[in-house]
C-alpha cells in the first residue's frame, strides 16, 4: 500500500483512473467527492476511504 499525501483547491479533479496499488483516501479538511467503483461518496475532515487495487475511483475538491 502506498501513501501519497495531496493537496486540492475548491474545484480541482483528479479524472477517472485506477489504482495502481491498494490505496487509502484521508481527507485531512474540506470537502471531497469521491466516485469510487460508480457510488458516489462526500469525504469531510477525518473520514477516509480504501480503494483496492484496480478499483476505479475520481476525487474532486467541492468548492469552499
Amino acid at each position: 500500500m502506498k501513501l501519497i499525501v495531496m493537496a486540492f483547491d475548491g474545484g480541482d479533479k483528479f479524472s477517472l483512473h485506477r489504482a495502481p496499488d491498494d490505496a487509502m483516501l484521508i481527507s485531512l479538511e474540506g470537502e471531497e467527492n469521491v466516485v469510487y467503483e460508480g457510488t458516489a461518496h462526500i469525504l469531510k475532515a477525518g473520514d477516509m476511504i480504501y480503494f483496492e487495487k484496480g478499483g476505479l475511483h475520481s476525487v474532486e475538491a467541492r468548492e469552499e
